[in-house]
Parts: structure tokens; sequence; C-alpha cells
């Protein structure tokens, strides 16, 4: 077998050519279970993925949007007059408006007098510097329609200046001039908004940026004592809601009490009702027994009721049969009976009356003796 340094390129061809297509091969399917690997990995990759790095893909998407939205914004211009005049004592407006018409609302509008910022909306919230407190606002109504003009109360002699707005949202920042004099006062021509912006020295530029700061820092200090004023309410509330929760637990164990005094009653009523029940039977066999008595006692006031069967006498006359088994005395019957005819009249018995009167005259028997004379 030659070398391949001794032989020609003809033999080298016949000798590389088998190696590239192996190599090729071995790539390929390299390349396949690679991609086949890569699928795999990435499936198990989402059924293995924590929370914390779906909300981190959710806040990239979210920070996407917001720079979409600021290439929106990126359109608005700020327009503006050059000077406004009032008299002292009005209400004057330093008209300001975004252009095209944009909403407002969510973005951070400063408005400066030179070099001194004196008012400042943020996220719906509006801090004022002292001296002008109550007498700067904005038309809060007029926002969504990209009107951010100032309305100033009460103008006097101090307020004339430059005023400057200043709008930002997002990246971008837009803002402009309006000289505000009194009327009939003669105006320098670098006291009109468009050249005093163009005039500006950087020194300035970075007073307004440090003011703006304060006034932000103020804004800071209010919310949070806000914030403080709202948790101590709320501890408020809370200890309020402590003590409604005693009250109601108070109230809870009365009820149960109360169940519980209602359950004895409920029994001692049953207790009752039983006993009554067991006075009313005795109530009835007493109403029994005094029917009975009363019964016996008109049988025996009334004699010429049908005697019951009774025992024959010595005589044969029939007898009033007592009630066997009873102390009570027979009613009564008269006398005892004659020696020699039953059907005689019978004598009381133990009487108290006086013998029959005596009749007088002789016997009608001849035997008779007679009555001395």
């Amino acid at each position: 077998m030659k070398c391949l340094h001794e032989g020609g390129l003809s033999d080298r061809i016949h000798l590389i050519g088998p190696v590239c297509s192996v190599y090729s091969d071995v790539v390929y399917h390299t390349e396949l279970t690679s991609l086949f690997y890569t699928i795999v990995s990435g499936s198990r990759y989402l059924q293995h993925e924590t929370q914390e790095n779906k909300l981190k893909r959710e806040a990239s998407a979210g920070e996407l949007v917001k720079m979409a939205e600021s290439r929106v914004h990126n359109q608005f211009k700020l327009t503006t007059k050059n000077n406004v005049r009032a008299n002292v004592g009005e209400e004057v407006t330093l008209p300001f408006h975004l252009s095209p018409d944009t909403s407002a609302v969510a973005t951070t509008i400063r408005w400066f007098k030179g070099t001194e910022c004196i008012y400042l909306y943020k996220n719906g919230q509006v801090t004022e510097r002292s001296g002008y407190e109550g007498r700067v606002s904005l038309i809060t109504q007029e926002l969504k329609r990209g009107n951010v003009s100032l309305r100033l109360r009460d103008f006097s002699w101090s307020d004339r200046g430059v005023y400057i707005c200043q709008v930002i949202h997002g990246e971008q920042k837009e803002e402009a001039a309006v000289g505000l004099w009194n009327r009939g006062e003669a105006v320098q021509v670098l006291a009109s908004g468009s050249l005093y912006l163009q005039c500006e020295t950087h020194k300035d530029k970075l007073k307004r940026e440090a003011s703006a700061g304060e006034l932000e820092l103020k804004m800071f200090k209010e919310m949070m004592n806000q914030l403080e004023d709202s948790n101590h309410r709320l501890g408020e509330k809370d200890k309020l809601l402590g003590e409604k929760d005693k009250l109601l637990e108070e109230r809870d164990k009365q009820l149960e009490e109360r169940d519980k005094q209602l359950e004895e009653r409920d029994k001692l009523l049953e207790e009752r009702d039983k006993l009554l029940e067991g006075k009313e039977n005795e109530l009835k066999e007493r109403r029994q027994e005094v029917e009975e008595r009363r019964q016996e006692v008109e049988e025996r006031r009334n004699p010429e009721l049908p005697f019951k069967h009774g025992e024959m006498s010595d005589t044969g006359s029939i007898l009033a049969v007592r009630r066997r088994n009873s102390k009570d005395l027979p009613p009564f019957m008269g006398g005892e009976t004659s020696d020699t005819d039953p059907t005689l009249p019978l004598r009381r018995t133990n009487s108290m009356e006086l013998p029959p009167p005596s009749m007088g005259g002789e016997s009608s028997s001849p035997d008779s003796p007679v009555s001395p004379k």
C-alpha cells in the first residue's frame, strides 16, 4: 500500500472521498441528535420553569409595551403663546396644549416660574410650592384632551415673569415657555417665551431640575404622611373591629347562656307537664270517686228507688241491702217489725217520741180488762 505523499492526486482523491462521506454522515446524525435533545430540553425547561422566571418574562414584556407606548407619545409637541397679559386681581390662564391631542393623565407635568418649580402633577397627585397653595391649578377635566393649561388666581405684580411648562412621559420630555405681564406694560424681546428658552443657560436648567426635585420630595413626604394617616386610621378601625369582635363574642356567650337557660326551662316545663298530667289523672280518679259517692247518696235519699237484691229478715220481710264493705249506715228503714203481722207499720227503734196517745174506751176484745173509772 502506498502512502499519500508517495502517490499522485488521483490516489489521494480515492482515499479522501470515502473519509469525507463518513464524516458527513456523522455530522448529519450529530445535528439530528442535538436538535432532538434541544426540543426535549425545551419542553422540560417549560415544565420546570420557576414562578420567578415567569414573572421576569412578564416584566420584560411589560417594559417592551411601555417602550412602544413611549414611542407613540414621542409624536406630541407642546404649543403655547409667547406672552399673556392680565390686570392685578384677575384670574389668568396660561394656555398650553399637546399637539396632536394626546391624553396627559398619565404624564408628569411641571410648572416653573423662572427657575423655581411652583406646581407638580404626578401619578394623579398634586403638590404646590408655598406661596402658591390654593392659587394655581390644572384643568383636570381637560387633561384627557391634552390641555395642560395653568390657572393663576389673584394675579399680583409679583407674579409677573416667564412661566415654563414641562411634560414628561417615559423618555420624552417636552417644554415650552410663556411670559405673563401686566396690561400696558412694555415687555423686552428676551422676555417672550420662545426666546427665553433659547437663551436659558445650562446653570438655570440645573436650578430648575433641583427645584423640581425639591417639590417631588415634598410630594413624597406628603404621600408618606397620608399613608401614615391612613395606617393610623386603619389601626383605629382595626381596634374598633377588635372591640366589636369582643362584643360579638360576649354576645355569643350570653346567647349560649340564654340557650342553656332556655333548655333548662324547657326541661322544667316538661317535668311540670308530667306533674300536671299526673295531677289530672288523680283529679279524674277523684271525680269518679265523687260521682260514685254522689250516686250512693242519691240512692240513700230516695227510698222509692227499687231495692237491690237483699237478705231476708227473721220474719221474712225484705230488708234494704247495705253496700257490702261499706262503712256508711243504711238509709232509714223504719222500726222493728211486729211479732204477729209483718204488714203493720213499723215503729222507729230507739225513738225519742212519746207513745201514741190513749184512745180511751173499752177494748174490742171481750177478754181485755176494764179500765178503772
